[in-house]
C-alpha cells in the first residue's frame, strides 16, 4: 500500500508502469506473485522497494540478512505502508541482480 501522505509525490519513479499502478490500485500479495513487463517497466525497482520496506520492520538482530544499498536505490521504499496478514519475516534474503556481474 502506498503511503496516503507521500513524501515525493513528484520522484521519478512513479512514471514507471509498475509503480504507477501501485499507487492507484495496491498490490496483494500471494504466496509466489509474478511480476511480468518490459525492460524498464518498474518490476525491479518495485521488488527492490518491498525488501526494503519490509527490512525497516526487521529486528535490530536480522537487519544483516539483505544487501546494502545501492547508489542508485530509489526512495520508493519511504513510501511504501506494508501490512499483512502472515507475522512479518524474521529473516530472509533479498539478492540484487545486476547487468554487470
Amino acid at each position: 500500500m502506498v503511503r496516503p501522505d507521500l513524501r515525493a509525490p513528484d520522484a521519478w519513479f512513479w512514471q514507471l508502469p509498475a509503480v504507477a499502478q501501485l499507487r492507484t490500485e495496491g498490490l496483494d500479495l500471494a504466496p509466489v506473485t509474478v511480476l511480468v513487463g518490459e525492460n524498464g517497466s518498474g518490476r525491479s525497482t518495485l521488488v527492490e522497494a518491498v525488501a526494503r520496506a519490509w527490512q525497516r520492520s526487521l529486528t535490530a538482530a536480522v537487519k544483516h540478512w539483505g544487501p546494502l544499498p545501492s547508489p542508485d536505490e530509489s526512495a520508493l521504499w519511504a513510501e511504501l505502508d506494508l501490512q499483512g496478514e502472515h507475522r512479518r519475516p524474521q529473516g530472509g534474503a533479498c539478492p540484487r541482480a545486476s547487468a554487470d556481474a
